[in-house]
Formats: structure tokens, sequence, C-alpha cells
């Protein structure tokens, strides 16, 4: 029982070696609002390995838009992944919100090796109809 005790341990170590070795590189996703920034943190194949918000980390109500609350969350998944040890990140920036700047220098100042940047904002082509005109 013990030697297939081994077995099973030594196969488990392998599997979580491989896997910690195919997530060298993540993707940082930071989707904004006018009202909060949410910061997700997965693989590349979209599984995710942490978040964080402007709410998550202790600000409330209107103070959740605001830069410092969006970098401090960014600092929260900075650790974070440095505890999955990714070497470097794609980061993908989405929503209308004003911080995308800030956190782009705070990502670059703290160490991390930004591979790519990318805007991924929908963008309507031409939407929905517009409503009839009113005649007065």
């Amino acid at each position: 029982i013990a030697a297939t005790l081994i077995m099973i341990l030594r196969g488990f170590a392998r599997h979580l070696s491989t896997a910690q070795e195919a997530t060298r590189r993540g993707i940082l996703r930071v989707t904004t609002t006018f009202n909060n920034t949410i910061i997700t943190l997965t693989k590349e194949n979209g599984d995710t390995l942490a978040w964080a918000s402007g709410g998550s980390v202790g600000f409330k109500k209107s103070k959740r838009k605001s830069a410092l609350a969006a970098t401090t969350a960014l600092d929260v998944i900075v650790q974070k992944a440095r505890t999955f040890s990714l070497e470097s990140l794609i980061v993908r920036l989405s929503g209308p919100g004003k911080v995308h700047r800030e956190l782009l220098t705070r990502c670059a100042a703290a160490g991390v090796k930004i591979d790519a940047i990318q805007n991924v904002t929908p963008i309507p082509h031409n939407g929905c109809r517009r409503p009839k005109a009113r005649r007065v």
C-alpha cells in the first residue's frame, strides 16, 4: 500500500510541476466602469488565478472608482502573480474608465514584464435602432 501511495504522490508532483511550467505567462484583464475597477489574473487558457477590485480592497461607495482604489487592487494582484511565479503578462484593458494609464505605469513600476497591451473595449457598430421622432 505504501508503494502505491508513493507512486501516486510522485505522479501528482509531476503533474504539479508541468502545470506550473505551463503558467509562466498570464493575462491581466482590467475591466473599468464608471463605478469600480475589477482586475482579474488568468492563465492563457482563461482559468482565473486571482481577482481584486476597488471594493474588495476596502474602498466603499464613490471611492471605488478612484485611481487609488484601482492601483491598490493592482498591487494585490501583482503580489498574487509573484506567488504563481508568472514571468510575463498580457494586459487587456476594457471599459470607459480613466485609470488605464495609472494602472499601466504602476504595473511597470512593480517590475512586471508586459508582453502586450490590448484594448478590448466593445464598440457598437451602429447599435440599436433609434426611437421614432416625436410629432408635435
